[in-house]
């Protein structure tokens, strides 16, 4: 604890006497890029805000600190450079002080107290060094292959300092300040980290953290300040951050890009999937374009080798997502499954996504790839926001893909654009609704006065057609048909409404195909034969709910896991509209939409607007159970019967 890998591209190096003896480059080609090599040193400090220049880290730091180099001529970045450098010379004189016997800790106080650096300077590699934004930079003594800074009685110096509570992990409290309690990582005692170490992930702010409070009475509860408020210890705080830096390092094999989000994943023990699992989801790279090819042999060879084939790998293994936001770092999605689950899902992916293709294209498109595909004029930046992330989390767990692709798919390839008006959250946008192809009303009996209004005014716009659906609409379609809507869907509609919009384009079944609806054809009615109710509800795609215009305004979010009912009350229209036999999602699909919804609005009421919720009370009872376990603990509503409540 209190030392960290950190990449430290020059070296000073210096003799006993603190002379200068020449500037070291540690940097080594990898691929087309110069990469410093990374040495462990005393851990980061963090610095914000108009103070951050009381904060050196030990030994080794930026230019402007170690040599008092400003990053321009400018008066203020001179003033500040001054100050910094102040600070690490300080903190050098108390180490010198402190270990008058450590030969390397004497050198660099002698060094820095002659106060006169040109000769690093003008050194010919200095050039180097200043290409480099924050280049860092540390010492060495001659004859030596470890840095000064980490040293055996530095190590031990600091080591004292981190488990007396020292100072903050961050550069905060004194150790007599520092707050114990319970970790909520590892569950024993011990000193609490008031702030976390940097974790930041490209595209991010550099001082972001995966765990971050700010620092104010209104964030805090019950005067805890910070991360007091998560108690985290801080040795579980250094180990993680440790480990996720590592995972986020340059020279990582365990992460990938996947539009804006930054992926790393790890097992628990070695296993040929961490080998190459990027090259077989990240987009092939010039370098290599043959990877993500052999990659994807193997996964598919495996099972046919004499070695433990994948499916069969128990191993646990973990993926996480992370994307940037401001100060702080978003988790876009997190997975923990086994080696042998994450192989299947996969390759079931691929051999859904299987494709005629031409002897010079690729034999299996890469997730970016799939992304940029439909996103609007093909770039990249215009890939829907999180969609990247659902699209990862069902590729994962084996689930449908998320409504949001079939939404882009529509706009980008079909140009079929939809919105989804809420009346109590939303005003209609009438010159929308003029311009519409189509315009689609639901409706229960107490609402089909507003629904007929509305299409009156539909109609006053233009001959834009009118599809009208819902319970009541259901059992008097002909009412409907009156009022002037054009089709009506009668029963579940996902795929009555589908075929219909297909037909309208050009490209689906005829009228007389489409089971489930009623129209007119000049002055008779048609009433297409019923359509059987869907049998597997988790084939259906997860509602869309970005499509609904202000949704952000709801204080509800809606999840359906069930249609129908057992029982059959005189009173109700449940068994007429979706019968008696209790139809279900899979729990696990469930559990992937509780997932998403959960992590995009936590502090939202969730309606589970089944007809019976407790119909089947060992699956309601599994499904709250699974909630509890994973932490997804929003507050909840259901229709149930007083009975089975």
């Amino acid at each position: 604890p209190g030392f960290q890998r950190l990449e430290i591209p020059f070296l000073i190096e210096l003799d006993r006497e603190g002379r200068f003896l020449g500037l070291h480059d540690t940097r080594e080609k990898v691929g087309k890029k110069l990469i410093g090599r990374a040495f462990q040193v005393p851990q980061e400090q963090s610095r914000t805000g108009s103070k951050g220049w009381m904060k050196a880290n030990l030994l080794w730091d930026h230019a402007g600190y170690v040599l008092g180099v400003p990053k321009s001529e400018e008066t203020k970045d001179q003033e500040m450079a001054r100050r910094q450098h102040g600070t690490f010379c300080a903190d050098a004189s108390a180490l010198a002080d402190r270990f008058k016997e450590d030969a390397g800790i004497q050198a660099v106080w002698r060094f820095l107290q002659k106060d006169d650096f040109q000769e690093v300077l003008s050194h010919p590699l200095w050039k180097e060094c200043e290409k480099i934004a924050g280049c860092r930079l540390s010492f060495r003594l001659q004859g030596s292959t470890e840095l000064v800074c980490a040293s055996a009685a530095l190590r031990a110096y600091v080591a004292e300092k981190d488990a007396g509570g020292g100072e903050d992990s961050e550069g905060g409290e004194a150790s007599g300040d520092a707050m114990e309690g319970l970790c909520l990582v590892t569950g024993l005692r011990g000193p609490l980290a008031r702030v976390h170490l940097r974790t930041p992930v490209p595209g991010g702010n550099s001082s972001g953290k995966l765990v971050g409070f700010q620092r104010s009475s209104g964030y805090d509860s019950y005067g805890k300040e910070q991360s007091f408020n998560a108690p985290v210890s801080k040795l579980a705080a250094f180990q993680y951050a440790q480990v996720l830096n590592a995972l986020l390092g340059k020279q990582s094999n365990n992460k990938f890009s996947l539009a804006d989000a930054t992926v790393v994943f790890w097992g628990a023990e070695p296993n040929d999937l961490e080998d190459f699992l990027a090259d077989i989801l990240k987009e092939p790279s010039k370098e290599s374009p043959e990877a993500s090819a052999r990659a994807l042999k193997a996964l598919y060879r495996s099972p046919e080798t004499g070695a433990p084939p994948l499916d069969e790998d128990l191993t646990r293994f973990y993926i996480l997502g992370l994307s940037p936001n401001a100060a702080r770092i978003s988790v876009r999605f997190w997975y923990a499954g086994t080696v042998g689950e994450i192989a299947r899902n996969i390759r079931l992916h691929f051999d859904d996504l299987e494709l005629v293709h031409g002897s010079r294209q690729p034999e299996h498109l890469s997730l970016f790839r799939l992304l940029v595909s439909i996103a609007p004029q093909g770039k990249s930046e215009n890939i829907p926001p999180n969609l990247a992330g659902e699209l990862m989390r069902a590729i994962l767990q084996g689930t449908p893909y998320p409504r949001a692709l079939l939404g882009a798919v529509l706009r980008e390839r079909f140009q079929i654009e939809a919105t989804i008006y809420y009346q109590q959250t939303s005003r209609i946008d009438w010159k929308e609704v003029a311009e519409s192809d189509l315009v689609g009303i639901s409706s229960i009996t107490s609402t089909v006065p507003e629904a007929y209004r509305l299409i009156r005014k539909i109609k006053t716009l233009g001959n834009i057609p009118v599809v009208l659906g819902g319970v009541h609409s259901t059992f008097v379609p002909d009412e409907g048909l009156e009022q002037g809507a054009d089709y009506v869907v009668r029963g579940e509609g996902e795929e009555t409404l589908s075929q219909l919009v297909s037909h309208l384009n050009g490209d689906g079944p005829a009228l007389a195909e489409i089971a489930g609806l009623t129209y007119r054809e000049g002055e008779t009615t048609v009433h297409n034969p019923d359509r059987p109710r869907v049998e597997n509800l988790s084939a259906l795609p997860w509602p869309d709910l970005t499509l609904v215009r202000n949704f952000e305004k709801f204080r509800i979010v809606p999840v359906l896991t069930s249609r129908g009912c057992p029982f059959d009350c005189n009173f109700c229209s449940v068994t007429q509209m979706f019968g008696r036999r209790y139809r279900f999602r899979d729990n696990d699909d469930v559990m992937a939409e509780l997932r998403s919804l959960y992590a995009l609005h936590p502090k939202k009421t969730f309606f589970f607007y089944d007809d019976n919720f407790t119909a089947n009370r060992e699956r309601t009872k599994d499904l709250m159970e699974r909630m509890l376990a994973e932490g997804i603990t929003p507050h909840w509503t259901a229709q149930a019967r007083v009975d089975l409540a």
